[in-house]
């Protein structure tokens, strides 16, 4: 009787899933890459609007590009220790 049991028990266990490991590390550098690049394409085109339309001086790019790559790798930084 404790064999018909054990073959139950054996039969009614769910399938093992799939170890999805690997592909949440490549879906973490993939947005990691997504956070950090955003941020410095929209401060660049806020950069061109307000050389085009306000003030023609190098600075506004170089200031707009320095706070993008600012957020877009503080933003990353926060992503990788909400995952630590």
């Amino acid at each position: 009787m404790t064999d018909n049991n054990s073959k139950k028990n054996k039969k009614e266990e769910p399938p093992k899933k799939f170890d999805l490991g690997p592909l949440k590390y490549v879906g973490l550098v993939g947005q990691i890459g997504l956070v950090i690049v955003t941020p410095i394409v929209f401060m660049v085109f806020v950069a061109r609007w307000i050389m085009v339309n306000y003030l023609d001086s190098i600075w506004v790019l170089i200031i707009c590009l320095l706070s993008g790559i600012y957020s877009g790798f503080r933003s990353a930084y926060m992503i990788l220790m909400k995952k630590r």
